[in-house]
């Protein structure tokens, strides 16, 4: 019950949440493609890793900006306005790599588990050892996600305080035809990206 307004806020405010998740999806597809560029050739991931990647993005992306969006609380801790937005999209930009990064070593773990070519001693040896590497893990896409960050900080933040002023309106119809197209301009834009751009581009996005 500590965490309700929390949901009850994104109910106000829906597409922040859910193109925070689709940041979320782009960002964790370009540090796989990024971190697997650094030891061969960058290649965009096989159907079952992409779906596992960009599912695993959207859902900590979205948790992410769950905890982003303004509560009935928060007029304690945040300053308002615009800055207010700047910090969160600033927590949203360099947390989101931080927090993904930790959990790659735990996918790993369970990638192996679900193969099940190995002996239980083994999987629990890969399991201590996964958890050894979640703090590398993180600073290494802490740093590969730096690019990105520079990029969805101010998307971000532009994006949820222009859809925080909206979601605010007394028209209903205005909220719902903008939150809707949000997030389908979101969706197409993603689309084109990841069908136009290059593996090799997208993992130097920002480097060259």
């Amino acid at each position: 019950m500590r965490y309700w307004h929390r949901l009850e806020s994104a109910k106000h405010n829906p597409s922040t949440v859910i193109c925070g998740g689709m940041f979320g999806l782009l960002i964790a597809l370009t540090l796989n493609v990024a971190e697997h560029g650094h030891w061969e050739s960058p290649v965009y991931p096989s159907t079952g890793i992409y779906l596992t990647v960009t599912l695993l993005g959207f859902l900590i992306g979205s948790v992410i900006v769950l905890f982003l969006v303004p509560g009935p609380s928060d007029s304690r801790f945040w300053p308002r306005g615009p800055l207010s937005w700047i910090l969160r999209g600033l927590l949203f930009g360099l947390g989101f790599p931080f927090l993904y990064g930790g959990t790659l070593p735990l996918v790993s773990w369970f990638t192996a588990v679900r193969v099940s070519v190995f002996s239980v001693e083994e999987i629990i040896n890969i399991g201590f050892n996964s958890l050894f590497q979640i703090p590398g893990s993180m600073i290494v896409n802490l740093f590969l996600g730096v690019p990105t960050a520079l990029l969805s900080i101010p998307v971000f933040a532009i994006l949820g305080w222009a859809m925080d002023r909206v979601n605010s309106s007394t028209n209903m119809r205005l909220v719902w035809v903008s939150n809707v197209s949000v997030v389908v301009i979101f969706a197409l834009t993603i689309a084109a990206v990841l069908t136009t751009v290059e593996a090799e581009k997208l993992a130097t996005f920002g480097w060259n």
